[in-house]
């Protein structure tokens, strides 16, 4: 039997003279009646990348999903500048 693993705050940096594309303070979100993010904070610049990995049902799809404004989330503030899309995998 795997532990849980206990969850950690992410910072991204911006790059230097850069600015924040999309920042989430504090996001709780719910999928099917079940909270898979509690209290999630993100800074992700412009022209970045980042990857969500963890275990199923941990809310690896609804951190981006709310991060482009596909989802609302149920507590905390997003605030985009631009466009957010998904980059393909290979």
């Amino acid at each position: 039997m795997n532990p849980t693993p206990t969850p950690r705050a992410v910072s991204l940096p911006v790059e230097a003279g850069g600015s924040a594309h999309v920042r989430a303070e504090r996001v709780t979100g719910t999928r099917a009646s079940r909270r898979v993010l509690s209290d999630a904070s993100v800074t992700v610049s412009a022209r970045s990348r980042i990857a969500v990995v963890g275990e199923n049902g941990r809310g690896k799809t609804t951190l981006p999903h709310v991060l482009a404004g596909l989802l609302t989330p149920d507590a905390g503030t997003v605030q985009r500048s631009g466009t957010i899309g998904p980059a393909r995998q290979e």
